[in-house]
């Protein structure tokens, strides 16, 4: 269910406009955030307490020091906080990502890693770069009448968003590099090599015998490790990727839906329509003509 961010809750923001919002701290998760499809993804950042939640079927446990991503299509239920809890939460649309190009790539790229560990633990060294991240950023939100406020601020936030993807691929390698660590396994090692095919696709992979060539192994083996290693069979990711990567087109390109489909490799316009409200309730036309902002 989507929702919109009521105007009351505009006193919570301490920066918004239709791309980009920042709440400083907060001691909560707003309740219009919760069991919410919004149309920005969410990026929290713990600095006290604890909090509990579920993305999905996933468990996400936050602790002072940790961030989480999480998705726009996946809401948040089943929240718990400790009564210190200390949070600063971003929230930002995919167009401010698809704003500059390399950052796009590396987003996709980082997409298969973060799905999978949405949590990320910076070290010393990098949650001090974060702060000053931070206190640049919000020396700006602080300051409504610059001049060039709105761009420096995305600007920022761009150059804050490929310092951490370029942490979340430090974190990453260490995890895989590290052989001698027993519980990465050889199921887990080809469950991460699935998810960075499936974001090098960009939503243009199809099916699981496409993903199991790239891979050089048996689609049945394929299916059997994603099944096992993530709970779900690898079309649903794939479809996943396929529906995220549609909805953005819908929400942010100027493409017409024809342009949409065959830029996604769908064989016709009117498989791509089947596929598209099986999976989003609605035709694509319907779809893109009920986009919401959260700030309208």
């Amino acid at each position: 269910m989507e929702k919109r961010i009521t105007d009351l809750y505009r006193n919570e923001l301490d920066y918004w406009d239709n791309d980009l919002f920042v709440i400083k701290e907060t001691n909560r998760i707003p309740e219009q955030l919760i069991n919410a499809m919004l149309d920005m993804e969410l990026l929290i950042f713990c600095r006290q307490g604890r909090a509990t939640f579920y993305l999905d079927e996933h468990q996400i446990n936050l602790s002072p020091g940790q961030c989480v991503l999480c998705p726009d299509f996946i809401p948040i239920n089943n929240l718990m906080v400790s009564t210190d809890l200390r949070l600063c939460i971003m929230g930002f649309s995919w167009h401010l990502i698809e704003e500059v190009p390399a950052l796009v790539k590396q987003a996709w790229s980082a997409s298969s890693f973060i799905m999978h560990e949405p949590v990320f633990t910076p070290n010393e060294t990098e949650r001090k770069r974060i702060e000053q991240y931070c206190v640049l950023l919000m020396h700006h939100v602080e300051n409504p009448d610059s001049r060039f406020r709105k761009e420096v601020i995305h600007l920022l936030f761009q150059t804050f968003v490929f310092e951490l993807i370029n942490m979340t691929y430090g974190q990453k390698n260490s995890i895989i590099q590290d052989t001698s660590n027993e519980n990465v396994s050889q199921s887990t090692l080809l469950t991460r090599q699935f998810f960075e095919t499936l974001a090098q696709g960009e939503g243009t992979i199809r099916s699981v015998a496409q993903v199991a060539k790239t891979m050089n192994i048996t689609p049945k083996y394929l299916s059997h490790v994603i099944s096992m290693e993530s709970g779900h069979p690898p079309i649903y990711h794939i479809n996943q990727y396929t529906v995220r990567a549609i909805e953005r087109q819908l929400r942010y390109s100027d493409l017409t839906i024809k342009e949409i489909a065959m830029r996604m490799g769908f064989p016709s316009l009117a498989f791509f329509g089947k596929f598209v409200k099986s999976h989003l309730g609605v035709s694509p036309r319907a779809y893109r003509m009920k986009k919401i902002h959260l700030f309208d």
